[in-house]
């Protein structure tokens, strides 16, 4: 099975043409993490799929936005492990640092905080996740309405978990329904 070729697959060094080939490796290696039961095996399966998703990174000529996108899905792989916590908000803030204007990056980001009660970083970013996708008025961009309606959804959560739902809660819960 696919876990005996695992030496053979986590030295794999994509080139050139074979991005798309090495990310559906790092996509299969996640698969077959997922499919094995807890324990050692699947721990150092996610590591496998972990390398694969760093050989990418260090391909020359990398776009900014191609290495954002990697990086999310590396903190995603991250996240499947036990107590990657602070892996996953490192690699996400390398994503946003590799490309700034990355809506993604900053929502995955603001994502991490929230659940660690972290209001005020993951105010700040679904506030810019806002911004960037066509502010409180405006449309977002194609393909980001999502984006731009989880952002408000979470900033609902933000101001309603104090327990009564304050006005800028049940607006911040309108406009999440208005976008998406």
């Amino acid at each position: 099975g696919l876990g005996e070729h695992r030496v053979s697959i986590g030295s794999y060094k994509p080139a050139g043409n074979d991005m798309r080939i090495a990310s559906e490796l790092g996509e299969a290696q996640v698969e077959y993490a997922r499919s094995l039961p807890d324990g050692a095996e699947k721990q150092t399966a996610y590591k496998d799929a972990e390398q694969t998703y760093r050989n990418l990174l260090n391909q020359p000529g990398l776009p900014a936005a191609s290495k954002a996108s990697i990086l999310i899905t590396l903190a995603d792989v991250q996240g499947q492990q036990p107590n990657r916590v602070a892996d996953v908000r490192a690699t996400l803030l390398e994503a946003l640092a590799a490309d700034p204007g990355s809506v993604g990056s900053r929502l995955q980001l603001a994502k991490n905080y929230f659940p660690q009660s972290m209001f005020g970083d993951a105010e700040n970013h679904f506030l810019q996740v806002v911004s960037a996708t066509g502010g409180a008025n405006g449309a977002p961009p194609p393909g980001q309405a999502k984006l731009k309606a989880d952002a408000y959804y979470y900033l609902s959560l933000i101001k309603a978990r104090g327990g009564a739902a304050s006005r800028e809660a049940v607006e911040y819960a309108d406009q999440a329904v208005r976008v998406g």
